[in-house]
This record gives structure tokens, sequence and C-alpha cells, in this order.
């Protein structure tokens, strides 16, 4: 059972948020961890008591306190240069995994011989607990992506939250870009899935993304979409000069484009508006045949991401998730709880 180093990057965390966030590290099923928790320099001193009580109470936790702010990819970088495990795992400092998600990618991992696997996340409200999205839709009729595919495709596989990977792996890629301060976790699955054949994806949602007001903010939506425009475009180049259909590409690139940012900007509603646009740059049968598939999928979704994406069995174990929560929380006297 090798070591995995899990790293987990704070600033200003309500303590009852990372009381969740930690707790569902400490409840996996897969023992052998150590967990790295780098705060990046949070002014809020409850944030830093909460990360010491956690440290005081469980060996296998090691707290680092930098002294300035440097972002999270620095900050997350920062863990990672102090894993001692084989494998690295991440975890945002708001998110809540399932309690079997180790034991699950790492045995994906070692089975297989892999440097990178994801798999699938749901939302969650914050304030009321409610899981907010039935069933991902991916848009892949198998468990396995290419670059062409993560780059192009309106794929939701790019939070640190989903991925595990090889420490010498993520060495070799020098870990995430520290310029980038929302979407480094993309611009890192790209630099990865560019070097390999296939990235393996896990159809089980093994991350529960929060939605609370700060991830939702104005501001930080629109530095996403300008980074996310410039990550996308320096790789899309790259794809496109060893190409010999650059106007299909660029088409799914400006469709993948246009989809991801009409859920974020009202005004680019409804997207229907954007495959009017698409005829001017592409055939009237490949923008027919992008808008078959993806009404297909969504009536019909392979049973590869079905079978092991029922509502009812998704509301269970998110459920037990958070009951192991609370009952760690309070088993080691932890608070506050409330509203976890």
């Amino acid at each position: 059972m090798p070591l995995v180093s899990v790293v987990i990057p704070t600033f200003n965390t309500p303590p009852n948020i990372i009381n969740s966030t930690i707790s569902s590290v400490i409840n996996q099923s897969y023992k052998n961890i150590e967990i790295i928790i780098v705060d990046d320099c949070s002014t809020n001193q409850h944030t830093k008591e909460t990360i010491r009580l956690w440290q005081n109470k469980f060996p296998q936790i090691q707290a680092i306190f930098l002294n300035r702010n440097y972002g999270v990819a620095k900050a997350t970088n920062i863990g990672a240069q102090h894993a001692k495990g084989s494998f690295i795992a991440f975890i945002d400092h708001d998110d809540i995994w399932h309690w079997r998600k180790l034991e699950v990618t790492i045995q994906e991992m070692e089975n297989n011989n892999l440097n990178l696997i994801l798999h699938l996340s749901w939302a969650f409200d914050g304030s009321t607990k409610k899981l907010l999205n039935p069933l991902p839709f991916p848009f892949l009729t198998t468990n396995k992506a290419s670059f062409e595919d993560i780059l192009l495709r309106n794929l939701r596989f790019t939070s640190n939250s989903q991925l595990v990977v090889r420490a010498q792996f993520f060495k070799e890629l020098h870990g995430f870009k520290e310029d980038l301060r929302i979407t480094g976790d993309r611009d890192f699955v790209l630099r990865a899935s560019s070097r390999l054949d296939k990235l393996h994806i896990i159809p089980k949602p093994l991350t529960f993304y929060r939605i609370h007001q700060h991830n939702l903010h104005k501001e930080k939506v629109l530095l996403a979409i300008m980074e996310d425009l410039s990550i996308s475009s320096r790789h899309f180049i790259n794809l496109i000069n060893a190409t010999d259909k650059p106007v299909e590409l660029f088409t799914r690139f400006i469709q993948r484009s246009f989809f991801i940012y009409a859920e974020k900007i009202p005004w680019l509603q409804p997207r229907i508006s954007f495959f009017m646009a698409s005829l001017l740059i592409a055939p009237l049968s490949f923008v027919k045949n992008e808008l078959v598939l993806r009404i297909k999928w969504r009536a019909s979704p392979p049973s590869v991401w079905t079978s092991a994406n029922k509502p009812e069995i998704i509301e269970k174990e998110f459920a037990a998730t958070l009951k192991k929560i609370a009952d760690t929380l309070d088993r080691f006297n932890i608070h506050p709880r409330e509203k976890f």
C-alpha cells in the first residue's frame, strides 16, 4: 500500500468549512496517507488556529504557514515539494472527498500503471447541503480522454480535487504554473494529457464541489474566463500546427469556449445561437453532427457513465460522507461543526 501525500492549500478558510475538508481526508478508507496543509499567509487567525488544532490531534498532518501570500498555485507546489508519497492527491480547502476516493483511484492507478487519473465531481449547495447537478455531461463514450478531448470538449475534469498524480510525473511537469491564479489545474491537466496517450477517467463522482458565495464572485468568474482563454488558446495553437483539419478543430474550439462561458455570462445565452454563428466558419454538416452528438448524449448517456451516477445512489453516498465527517468532528471534539 504506497504512501499517498494529500496537499491542501488554504487561505482565510472559515473553520467550519476547513473542518469538513480535512475530516473528509481523515475519513478515507485508504489509510496510508500524509496530509500537508499549506496556509497561504491567512489574515484570519481562526483559520490558522483550526489548522493547528488538527495538526495537534493527528500526527500524519504537517502544517506549513507561509510568511507571504503567494497564491494557490505556488502554495500547492510548496506542499508537493514536501511530499514523501509515491502519489500526490490535491483537495481545495472548501471541497469534500467521497470517503473511498483514494482507495478507488490508487487501486486503478496501480492496476493500470497510470501516471495520472481523473474522476467526476458533483456540486452541492454549501448552505443547504443539497446536490445540484444530477448527472455530469462530458460527452464521452468511454472512460478515457485524449488531449484533444480535454481541450475541445466541454469537459469538467480540471479541479485539483479531482486528480491524483504520481509524484515523479508531477515533478517532470514542474507542478502547477504559478502565474495562473485560478485555472492552473486545467493547464496542468492539458500539459499532462499532451504527454500521455489517454487520460483515464473514473466515471464516478469522488469529489463534492461546494458552491458558495465566494466561488461565484463575479470578479473571480471573469478572471477564470480570461485565464482559460489564454491557456486554451496556447494549447490550441500547438494542436492546430500539427493537424490537417484546422477548420474543424477551430470550430470545435470556439464551440467549447462558448459552451463553457455561456454558463457564466447570461448575455451569451441561449447557447443555440452559437451554432448559427458556427455556420460562418464551418460546414453545416459538421455543426449538425456536433449538435446531434450532444443531444443524443443528454438523452441517453453511455452506460459507462450512467451506471456509476444514479442519483439515488449518489445521494446516499453523499449523505454517508457527510455523516462520517460529522462523526469525526464529534469524536475529536472539533468545533465549530455547525453548517459544515
